[in-house]
Parts: structure tokens; C-alpha cells; sequence
């Protein structure tokens, strides 16, 4: 499977073996902004590279949810969160790491749960056997 495919097209459907790379993969990446952004560039410098992995990482989730046959407001929901606790961030609203804002919660809750829904759903069930109309199952040879 192409990178390029994986990460950037929204097409299709992908099991859980690639899911399972790319999470680890942008699971890495985000890990390694933060670390470095936080001894170096702070919270908004943070937030805003994980704006730029969203894409990504909606790519990733939206062709995992095509194979399970998910609603597709479940992922848009969680990017929604997601783009606004950065938001919050970004704007100097989420309060401090000792003491963060009630607006911070507001948004940072719902997308905890969200964000935990689609863990468990995306990484550990199977999708839909046979093909469905994002495609083929991802599982079958191709002859």
C-alpha cells in the first residue's frame, strides 16, 4: 500500500493492519512535535502541528470507517473537537496546564470520548466482509 494513499486520499477502505502503521506512525510524529514544540515553542506551536496532522490522520480514520461501514459524522465529529480544542488553544483560551479554562473542558471531554469510541471501533473490530460501496474488502485477494 502507497503512503500517498494511506495519508492523503479519502477514497476506499483500508484494514485494520494498515490502520494499526498509520496510527503508530502519526501517533509518533505527534508525540515527537509535542515533545519538541513543548521545550521549544510552547502550546500554540503545538497545537498548530497538530492541525497540519489532521489531514492525515482524517484520511487514515475515514477509509478505516468506510471498511467498518461507519456513519461518517462519527469522525467529522471528532475532527470538529478536535480543530476546536486546538482552536482554543491556538487563541489563548484553554486556560493554563495547571489550571485549564471551563471552555477547555467543554471541548476537550467530548472529544476524549469520541476519541475513544473510534479507538476501540477502528482497532479492534473487523470491517464488513466482501465488498460495499467505498469498495472492495480490503482482506480479499485480488485476482
Amino acid at each position: 500500500m502507497r503512503l500517498t494513499y494511506l495519508f492523503l486520499q479519502f477514497d476506499g477502505r483500508i484494514s485494520r493492519k494498515p490502520y494499526w502503521i498509520a496510527f503508530c506512525l502519526l501517533s509518533a510524529a505527534g508525540l515527537t512535535s509535542w515533545f519538541l514544540t513543548d521545550h521549544f515553542g510552547g502550546e500554540r506551536l503545538s497545537s498548530i502541528i497538530e492541525l497540519m496532522l489532521m489531514y492525515p490522520e482524517l484520511a487514515v480514520i475515514i477509509k478505516r470507517a468506510h471498511d467498518r461501514e461507519m456513519p461518517l459524522w462519527i469522525p467529522i465529529l471528532y475532527f470538529s473537537f478536535g480543530v476546536l480544542a486546538n482552536a482554543v488553544v491556538i487563541f489563548g483560551l484553554g486556560g493554563s496546564k495547571d489550571e485549564p479554562s471551563t471552555l477547555f473542558w467543554i471541548v476537550s471531554l467530548p472529544l476524549l470520548a469520541v476519541a475513544l469510541y473510534l479507538f476501540v471501533d477502528l482497532g479492534f473490530f473487523k470491517g464488513v466482509r466482501g465488498p460495499n460501496r467505498f469498495g472492495p474488502d480490503p482482506l480479499e485477494r485480488q485476482t
